[in-house]
């Protein structure tokens, strides 16, 4: 993928994105587009390049020819998390399965689990979908617009490649989505259970903004991709990210205001949060 492509894309990003949320979204967009490699004799299940270097990254070591979406979030972050100085899973708690992601999530950053009538997703959170109590899929959001319940992200796995996806949410169900992605049928996905992973809430958030903002997080450089083939997003891909950052409805990426002159202690409790 060349440079300028890489610069086109960060210059879509909003000024006022927190470095982290930013730095997710580059890392995910950038792969935006590569596909899986059709070998005929297995039906083009889960391999290639790409696919086999999301999988096969520590700290999970799957093996080819898994199911990839949860390991394709998981590999973005992580990225975020080296370049950040962190281990694997000091900040994101990775998983290949979804639903073993957000039970683990559950357990150690229950605060960073979110519903759709509590905490409108931004750029850089996760979707944790449900289809089963052992399966789902998972997302990495792009743009929220909330007036209309509809998120875009960027997923893996997704007709065999990493694919910008519009969700529509359930008018009827706050805590329901479904992909408005056609199928061979030009039906569209059946409503399941959304979990919305706030990442402001996982271990080391601060820690990372920090690191990020000391070192100028808008010259953050994406992984490349393992296929060598990969050039980069389509022209179409890099500008619907552009129109829909046009619209970003961010939360403010501003710092608390000061305390006010230091009172005794049983004046404070109302600054507690």
């Amino acid at each position: 993928m060349e440079n300028r492509d890489i610069d086109t894309i960060r210059a879509t990003l909003p000024d006022d994105l927190n470095p982290v949320r930013s730095a997710i979204v580059l890392q995910a967009a950038s792969h935006l587009g590569i596909k899986e490699k059709v070998i005929v004799q297995d039906k083009n299940e889960n391999k290639g390049p790409a696919v086999d270097q999301y999988a096969t990254s520590e700290p999970w070591h799957v093996g080819k020819g898994s199911e990839w979406c949860g390991l394709f979030a998981s590999w973005v972050y992580n990225q975020i998390e080296a370049y950040a100085g962190l281990s694997e899973n000091d900040f994101h708690i990775g998983e290949q399965n979804s639903q073993q992601m957000l039970a683990l999530i559950r357990k150690q950053a229950p605060q960073a689990i979110k519903r759709w009538n509590e905490y409108k997703p931004q750029p850089g959170d996760l979707i944790i979908h449900r289809r089963t109590p052992s399966s789902g899929h998972v997302s990495v959001v792009a743009h929220t617009d909330s007036a209309k319940g509809l998120i875009t992200s960027i997923d893996g796995n997704v007709q065999d490649r990493v694919s910008l996806v519009t969700w529509q949410m359930n008018p009827q169900n706050p805590n329901q989505i479904r992909s408005l992605v056609q199928n061979e049928d030009r039906s569209t996905g059946s409503f399941r259970d959304a979990f919305f992973i706030d990442v402001s809430e996982l271990p080391n958030f601060d820690r990372l903004s920090a690191a990020f903002k000391s070192s100028n997080s808008r010259r953050f450089v994406p992984t490349p991709s393992a296929d060598t083939s990969f050039t980069g997003p389509s022209n179409i891909q890099i500008q619907t990210l552009a129109h829909m950052f046009q619209n970003a409805e961010l939360v403010p990426n501003t710092p608390p205001p000061p305390l006010p002159p230091r009172r005794p202690a049983s004046h404070l409790r109302h600054l507690a949060h």
